[in-house]
């Protein structure tokens, strides 16, 4: 009765028919096992035969549904494939089909779900991918890249909708593998690289939205964040080298202007600083809150960092102009007003940056010949940020990084304790002796040997006013710390006041030690020669060439400088050179403040961070073999440079040199049958 009927009608109609046969089926298969209950319940099981219900089933699929199967499928695709298309179907009818295959499944015989998954599922599945490989194919043509992926979300949302309303629940990773194939997989290098849309675009102009639905889709296939993290490594890169090449052009054009190559300019010193922080605020936040903080996004970051930060521009580290920048937010009088905050919130970043650094030591050289100047020249804006900086450098590269620095910082307040002592001894002093009180004040800081910075210690001779006040502290010193030995320098001496009457007013100036040795000479004579200078001070010519500039050449004209060759360049000493006090000097303030000279000597500090290498390296190796005992030389460099890597990255020649004069040092020695064999000696 029911096959005729069956076999007339087609399509839907065939659809229809067969859902209606299968609920009489199914209710008459019912009925027929509450009639019989007593016989399947005991006759049936005792004689080992089938269940009413499987017969039933049975019947079905031999009678109808292996005679049928083929069309009852090509019909559910066509409805399928109709709602894609954006018509509607009858959704109830297609999930009463499909519960038809998923039933005809369950055979004790067989896998369940077998005719399911052969008849159905399999067909569905081949004919999706057909269907979304030719979709894709003209969206990846048609449309843009943010275009692209909202068709391809919305795909998936409805294919996983179709899912919940009419298929098995297992059809959905396997529908959804092969979608995702179709539409991510096969178009991913394509839809990265479209112009004008592609991630680089999207990475440009901040389109947050897009990248997180990229990042989104693509985590669904294998490795698919794997080429997005590429090409945001890539745009990372490109931009870091593209600021190193703008900085660099800053530095040629002031070489052609000048005729020879110059250093970076403060005020592009600290726009790039400024850029390189904006830069990183800027892809850290993508990383964040478009790929969520994703490992291998956190990584295409990190190497992108790391290649162009430690790139130099001209003769200039990346290094340098982080210790710059700390130095300039630091210290007093700068051209910006910052708070507190915006000066932490520097640091903040100026720390993160160097974890990209590899050159970490020359940082903290050049950070503590930096601190060293504003510690001593009273020009640090505030203790509490200092040790802050130091607090963020010693959580991130370690307590052996920072140690110096801190004793520096101690050192200052030492001598703010120990300065009120001099003053109550000079007092005592005074009593006893029936004195009055020295007219000259003098602060002194005293400074741990091995923490600071190596200072040139200068014989000179100072004037009697500042004689007297080094004598008074020495025996204050020596009566206080009978142990230790007072050595002065005084090259690193500021602050000192003089009140000079000029023709038109008297002005109150501030200097270096060795600048008002200078001026005060001139108490006496009104022109001397350098040399003569030199003589009476007791100091080399280097150290006026360095001192004079600021009371000669800058806006603070105290003296008048006659070059003995008027042919000579302008600005250059020399030692028959005739200096005069400038008694027609003038300035709108009652005090002024002669700016101190002080900068890096960076041959000298890359001389020293050399010097520490090499006895780090050293450390290194034989901390490794003490640890290890018998090594050989391709595993001990590798172990050596590994552990090193956080603060520099050490050359392999460097190392095998220093595994050399560890051996001469007798910590350690080469196997005699084995050259590249090494033993520890205890």
């Amino acid at each position: 009765m029911a096959m005729p009927a069956l076999k007339s009608r087609s399509g839907e109609f065939l659809l229809r028919e067969l859902d209606l046969r299968w609920k009489n089926h199914d209710i008459m298969v019912r009925w027929m096992s509450r009639f019989f209950n007593y016989l399947d319940r005991y006759y049936i099981a005792r004689h080992s035969f089938a269940s009413l219900k499987d017969v039933g089933m049975m019947c079905f699929r031999e009678k109808v549904y292996k005679t049928l199967a083929g069309a009852m499928k090509d019909a559910t695709l066509t409805l399928i494939d109709k709602e894609r298309e954006g018509e509607q179907i009858d959704r109830a009818l297609v999930k009463s089909i499909v519960s038809i295959f998923v039933q005809m499944g369950l055979d004790p015989n067989s896998e369940p779900l077998q005719a399911y998954e052969l008849d159905f599922e399999t067909p569905m599945l081949n004919v999706t991918a057909a269907h979304y490989k030719r979709q894709a194919a003209v969206w990846i043509e048609e449309e843009s890249c943010p275009n692209y992926l909202i068709l391809a979300e919305g795909c998936l949302e409805t294919e996983k909708n179709r899912v919940q309303h009419y298929l098995h629940p297992s059809t959905e990773p396997k529908l959804m593998s092969k979608i995702e194939h179709e539409i991510l997989a096969e178009h991913e290098t394509k839809l990265l690289e479209k112009e004008g849309s592609g991630v680089s675009w999207l990475l440009n102009n901040d389109r947050k939205e897009d990248l997180a639905r990229l990042f989104r889709l693509f985590t669904r296939i294998p490795n698919g964040v794997d080429p997005i993290a590429k090409a945001f490594k890539d745009h990372v890169t490109e931009r870091g080298l593209e600021l190193v090449e703008l900085a660099s052009q800053s530095i040629n054009e002031e070489g052609t202007a000048s005729g020879k190559q110059q250093a970076l300019p403060s005020t592009v010193e600290q726009s790039f600083v400024q850029d390189i922080i904006k830069c990183h605020d800027k892809y850290i936040a993508f990383v964040s809150e478009c790929f969520n903080d994703d490992v291998v996004f956190q990584r295409a970051f990190k190497d992108a960092f790391e290649r162009f930060c430690n790139k130099s521009i001209g003769e200039v580290t990346i290094a340098e102009l982080l210790a710059n920048f700390c130095h300039s937010v630091l210290k007093k009088g700068g051209k910006e007003k910052l708070t507190d905050e915006v000066i932490e919130d520097h640091l903040e970043k100026i720390v993160k940056l160097l974890a990209y650094i590899s050159d970490k030591d020359l940082f903290a050289e050049i950070a503590k010949q930096k601190l060293a100047t504003r510690l001593l020249q009273d020009q640090s804006a505030s203790e509490d940020l200092e040790r802050s900086l130091l607090s963020k450098l010693k959580q991130c590269n370690g307590a052996q990084f920072t140690m110096k620095m801190e004793a520096m910082v101690s050192d200052l307040q030492m001598a703010k304790e120990n300065n009120p002592k001099y003053v109550e001894w000079l007092k005592e002093q005074s009593a006893k002796n029936n004195e009055p009180m020295p007219k000259t004040d003098m602060n002194v800081t005293i400074l741990a040997d091995g923490s600071w910075p190596t200072y040139t210690v200068m014989a000179m001779n100072l004037p009697e006013e500042l004689t007297q006040c080094v004598t008074n502290y020495e025996k204050f010193y020596e009566n206080t710390y009978q142990s230790r030995k007072l050595t002065w320098i005084f090259g690193a001496g500021s602050g000192v006041t003089l009140n000079i009457k000029f023709a038109q007013k008297p002005i109150e100036i501030s200097c270096s030690t060795l600048q008002a040795s200078i001026l005060l000479l001139f108490r006496e004579f009104d022109s001397l020669k350098v040399e003569e200078i030199c003589e009476k001070m007791g100091v080399g010519i280097e150290d006026l060439r360095e001192e004079l500039p600021a009371i000669m050449f800058s806006k603070f004209k105290l003296l008048k400088h006659q070059p003995a060759n008027p042919e000579e360049k302008k600005r250059t000493i020399g030692a028959l050179d005739v200096i005069t006090f400038n008694d027609d000097f003038t300035d709108k303030a009652r005090k002024i403040k002669i700016p101190k000279m002080s900068k890096v000597d960076r041959k000298k500090v890359n001389e020293i961070v050399d010097q520490d290498r090499d006895q780090t390296i050293l450390a290194a190796i034989v901390r490794v073999m003490k640890s290890r005992k018998t090594m050989k030389l391709p595993a001990l460099s590798l172990e050596v440079v590994n552990s090193l890597k956080k603060l520099f990255l050490p050359d392999v020649k460097k190392v095998k040199k220093m595994i050399e004069k560890a051996i001469d040092q007798e910590y350690i020695e080469r196997d005699p049958d084995d050259k590249n064999t090494f033993t520890y000696l205890a």
